[in-house]
Order: structure tokens, then C-alpha cells, then sequence
């Protein structure tokens, strides 16, 4: 057989179980996140709301909320790019335990940007170092910022994120 109908067949396949798993968490219910406002300094507090919406009584290990930072890494080389991604920074926190959840129902939150969070991640030798290796590779950093929530259930999770920037 050939080798290029089979990578086609497998990457088809990937993309069809990867759908799959989608349409199922999406049956289940969802989460929404309402956020007081999206553009924060270090040590502010982020003010918001995650609503949760279940089609029907769903047990779940916990709901939280938590603040994420994504470093999106390209490398270029002569055969194209490659793209990573990695996390940064990651805090949670539980907003509800261990039970069955059920209907709709709101969850507010706060979460305390650090503040020295842009400072541990930027700091004078690091941003040295990546923009030597930068210029002599072609590697370019960028850091995005999320709040999420999660509702920990045994099988799909059912997850939300909102980007936010921190200046």
C-alpha cells in the first residue's frame, strides 16, 4: 500500500476521534466565563463569573478556575516552520468539589494576578538570550494569557478559556 494513502488514512482518522471527543464534551453541557474586563496589570484582581450549563446530573471530581500563560514558540527552519506550545505559568483554584452537578448554575471568582508574574517570565538575561537566539535562529516568543475553568469529570472534562492581556 502506499505510504502517503496510509499517513492519509491515520491523519483522517486523528481528526475524526479528535471530533468525536468534541461533539461529546459539547453534549454534555458547557461553561461560559464573564470576565469584569480583559486587559490587566501585575497584581490586579480578576473579577468574573463562570456559568455552568449541564444537559443532565453529571458527577465531577471539582470545578475550578485558574490563570494560564502560553508560550507560542516558531522555529523556522529550511523545511518550513514548526510551532510549540508550552505553559508558562499555571494556577488553579477549586470553586466547587466533589459532587453531582446539575441544571445551570453561576460560580463567581477572583484570581489575583501576581505581582511579579511578568518579571519571572522577562527578566533581563532571559530576554537577552532569546533575542540572541532569535536573531541567529529564527525563533520567535509570545506569550498569551488565559482564564479558564474546568469541571473534572471522569472521561471529558468540560472546559472554557478566555484570553486576557497583562501588561
Amino acid at each position: 500500500m502506499n505510504p502517503v494513502f496510509v499517513i492519509l488514512i491515520i491523519v483522517l482518522s486523528v481528526f475524526l476521534i479528535i471530533g468525536t471527543l468534541i461533539l461529546i464534551s459539547k453534549m454534555r453541557g458547557n461553561i461560559k466565563i464573564l470576565l469584569n474586563k480583559t486587559q490587566f496589570a501585575p497584581g490586579e484582581e480578576v473579577i468574573g463569573k463562570a456559568t455552568l450549563t449541564l444537559k443532565k446530573p453529571t458527577e465531577a471530581k471539582f470545578l475550578r478556575v485558574g490563570l494560564i500563560g502560553v508560550r507560542k514558540t516558531r522555529e523556522y527552519s529550511g523545511r518550513g516552520s514548526t510551532t510549540r506550545n508550552q505553559k508558562v505559568f499555571e494556577f488553579y483554584q477549586d470553586i466547587d468539589t466533589n459532587k453531582v452537578y446539575s441544571g445551570v448554575k453561576d460560580y463567581p471568582f477572583s484570581i489575583k494576578i501576581p505581582s511579579n508574574i511578568i518579571a519571572k517570565l522577562d527578566n533581563p538575561i532571559g530576554k537577552a538570550i532569546l533575542g540572541v537566539v532569535s536573531a541567529l535562529t529564527g525563533v520567535s516568543n509570545q506569550v498569551k494569557w488565559y482564564i479558564v475553568s474546568e469541571l473534572e469529570i471522569s472521561g471529558f472534562n468540560i472546559s472554557k478559556k478566555v484570553q486576557i492581556n497583562i501588561y
